[in-house]
């Protein structure tokens, strides 16, 4: 396999799905406790006396002079496994052994999208170092398979903690991250098929997503996604095709050539923070462009469609990459011109410490006569952060649906979804976030549905 380098973590992916819900990251990892909090390594003896050992040889590192520090180990795909150094300094006494524990875990993606990555998950694997004053140096093995299939980057994560008291695993040399840059060939993609019935992106004439997940910090949403070799520059061209939506009338386009920066790996250099490949997250504009408004706009033009709009993207002249299976994504457009039912806020926040009900709001376009829809809180099955992310109906939350009816002339009602705080399990910590949705269904003769409502508790 002739030797590329790929992009970076997270997806070498470059995702467009969209940017209309409010900007959130919702950490999925527990939370890295601070200097005052975090377990020390030994506190039994001196570290200028006691004996430490270190992870080594990073191929970048940040010093731990900042907030996101870190180390970084790197490599390309064909590099084939990966020995991590660990290292003893100082001295243990005749006879004495000191006993580290390791742990390798990979970065396991999660969101609708999260397959296309292409590349298989590795279960954490863990195990125990030991050292004497004659064997100063130990090696953790990380498998890396060499394939001929174009992925993401694949992430782990490498640490060490002292299981004997003899020894000191400093804070800034006891964990590491490692990439490993896919360097098969470049393939430019959509994450999945897409048609009027299941479209790519479902918009509002408004601008709006009708749907939109939340997004964590390791999912990969519906898009385009890049896979493979980074080393050269690619272009893409985006061609819009009309299908029922007319351009500049019902829409404009606003990109028509994706062109990523390339990005490789070398073991022979010597990375700096403006250079470095190691852009832990750093998707949009690089590597995901997840806002739909720097694709296209919508027009809203006021008036009531007679017939559903839409509207394809296709990829094409491709240089440096290749197309894969899937070259287009399709693009409705709901009316709004039309009688519908809508949430004042599509996206909304609860909160177990503070209240014990969720306020929601509906809406309707059009007061005239008398109307009705059913509010229905249902499991988070869009999000797809994980089984132990989404609240649960009847244990977290009431999932009882609820009939809203309108009197003639009311556009807005308000009513409340009971939360049940003793029946809430947190997934790391009391303050990381569940999510479940709300669903408008049923809506009276002649009015339709704009908005599925999501919703994140903690």
């Amino acid at each position: 396999m002739k030797r590329k380098a790929a992009l970076l973590l997270v997806t070498a992916a470059i995702t467009i799905a969209t940017a209309i819900q409010p900007a959130r990251i919702l950490a999925q990892d527990p939370p890295v406790p601070d200097e005052a909090t975090a377990a020390a390594p030994v506190t039994a003896q001196a570290e200028d006396t006691a004996a430490v050992v270190r992870l080594t040889d990073f191929d970048y590192s940040t010093g731990w002079k900042d907030e996101d520090a870190a180390n970084y180990y790197g490599q390309n795909e064909e590099d084939g496994d990966r020995r991590i150094q660990v290292m003893l300094e100082g001295r243990l006494g005749s006879g004495k052994e000191a006993v580290v524990s390791y742990k390798v875990e990979q970065l396991h993606f999660v969101g609708p999208a999260a397959s296309a990555c292409g590349y298989a998950q590795v279960p954490p694997q863990e195990g125990t170092l030991t050292f004497t004053d004659e064997q100063h140096q130990q090696e953790i093995t990380v498998p890396i398979t060499n394939d001929e299939v174009s992925e993401c980057i694949e992430y782990y994560t490498v640490s060490i903690s002292p299981k004997t008291d003899n020894v000191v695993v400093p804070h800034q040399s006891a964990t590491a991250e490692l990439y490993v840059f896919d360097d098969d060939e470049s393939v430019v993609t959509f994450t999945r098929k897409s048609n009027r019935a299941n479209p790519w992106f479902d918009m509002v004439e408004d601008g709006q997503l009708a749907v939109r997940p939340w997004q964590t910090d390791r999912s990969i949403m519906d898009g385009i996604i890049i896979l493979g070799d980074r080393s050269k520059p690619v272009t893409v061209d985006l061609k819009y095709i009309d299908c029922c939506a007319k351009r500049n009338e019902d829409y404009t386009s606003r990109m028509t050539k994706f062109s990523p920066h390339k990005f490789s790996f070398d073991r022979d250099v010597e990375y700096t923070r403006a250079d470095n490949p190691f852009t832990k997250f750093g998707w949009n504009n690089t590597h995901m462009l997840y806002e739909p408004n720097r694709l296209f706009g919508i027009i809203d033009d006021e008036k009531v469609e007679l017939k559903p709009e839409g509207f394809k993207i296709v990829l094409s002249n491709p240089v440096n990459t290749s197309i894969g299976a899937v070259d287009s994504g399709y693009i409705t457009i709901r009316d709004n011109d039309r009688p519908s039912f809508y949430f004042k806020s599509q996206y909304m926040y609860g909160t177990y410490q503070f209240s014990k009900t969720l306020t929601v709001t509906v809406m309707r376009s059009d007061g005239e006569g008398e109307a009705s829809v059913t509010l229905t809180p249902k499991e988070d099955h869009l999000t797809q952060a994980g089984e132990h992310w989404m609240a649960k109906p009847g244990v977290e939350y009431d999932g009882t649906p609820q009939k809203i009816r309108f009197a003639p002339g009311e556009t807005q009602k308000t009513v409340e979804i009971p939360l049940y705080p003793n029946g809430y399990v947190a997934p790391f910590s009391e303050m990381a976030s569940k999510y479940f949705l709300l669903e408008l269904k049923g809506a009276s003769k002649g009015y339709r549905a704009l908005h599925t409502g999501m919703v994140t508790v903690h």
